[in-house]
């Protein structure tokens, strides 16, 4: 696969014992969609159909009015987001996929409560009855500060240790019989003391 910002994409050849590999567009590696423009589009459309998937899976419990919108908003976010949110460490989030990631949000509030999508009704309606703000693209955005700022304390960590082991390397030992001992010390210190105090 060749990944290049240009919609034209150049051909490749590549040999491997004599059999030529297949150039691919898009390959799908730990759940998560590598494409040739090296975007996220389709890994986060793809994430929000699953969730979906997951959402309906769990119908019965989401959109049960026996049990509280407490209850149930928390099984949403424990059951449903993580399948929406793996690797979003790794998104490059523009404006359109904000958008879908909170109509997707959206959706689910509106599933959890029976809204038909023929009802005339706006978001901030919809979360005023369920006692809940969008919180979907903070998650995103607090998730991907935690792996970036982690990923920066180990490379920084690693490369004072590395430092530190050069110095440590490089630094001349001195002779212990060289180096004054407790009571040499103190011995010149009430010396130095005493001609302070007779002058």
């Amino acid at each position: 696969m060749v990944i290049t910002k240009s919609q034209s994409i150049p051909m490749f050849e590549r040999k491997i014992d004599g059999i030529t590999l297949n150039q691919v567009e898009k390959f799908k590696c730990l759940e998560s969609w590598i494409t040739s423009d090296a975007r996220c589009h389709k890994g986060v459309r793809t994430r929000i159909a699953m969730a979906k998937q997951s959402f309906n899976t769990l119908d019965n419990i989401l959109r049960s009015k026996n049990r509280s919108m407490s209850v149930r908003t928390r099984v949403l976010k424990c059951y449903v987001w993580p399948v929406l949110l793996y690797g979003c460490e790794s998104w490059t989030l523009t404006t359109a996929l904000i958008k879908n990631l909170e109509a997707a949000e959206m959706w689910f509030y509106r599933k959890m409560q029976r809204i038909s999508y023929m009802a005339k009704k706006a978001n901030k309606q919809v979360l005023v009855q369920i006692n809940q703000d969008k919180s979907l693209f903070t998650t995103i955005k607090k998730r991907q500060f935690e792996f970036f700022w982690t990923h920066y304390q180990v490379k920084t960590t690693r490369t004072f240790g590395c430092l530190w082991k050069n110095l440590r390397q490089e630094r001349p030992r001195t002779s212990r019989k060289n180096v004054p001992g407790p009571t040499q010390g103190l011995a010149e210190f009430k010396h130095s003391t005493y001609l302070a105090a007779s002058l």
